[in-house]
């Protein structure tokens, strides 16, 4: 079943020279506020909830290092987060198999 449909854009085209994957951990009683975070933080285009350690995982398209941390910044304070800078993307984002 086809849910959209869209143009791909080239986030460093637009000036977001980095990727970051964040893994994000809310501390007790602060899911909620950790989701609205989450989703007023404009450079997160992504983000999937997750079994493991971490309860959620968030792709964001930021600048600069100072704008990553921006980001953070906004998610501390509801719980531990731990990021990775994307080097490459080797397979991007594709349809399964039907």
């Amino acid at each position: 079943m086809i849910t959209g449909y869209g143009a791909r854009i080239d986030p460093a085209r637009l000036g977001y020279g980095l990727t970051v994957l964040i893994r994000a951990r809310p501390l007790p009683g602060e899911m909620k506020n950790m989701i609205e975070a989450i989703r007023g933080t404009p450079q997160i285009v992504t983000c999937d909830r997750v079994s493991g350690d971490d309860c959620f995982v968030a792709r964001a398209h930021v600048r600069d290092v100072a704008d990553m941390e921006a980001v953070i910044d906004r998610l501390v304070p509801f719980g531990a987060t731990n990021s990775s800078i994307v080097q490459s993307t080797p397979i991007p984002e594709r349809l399964v198999e039907l």
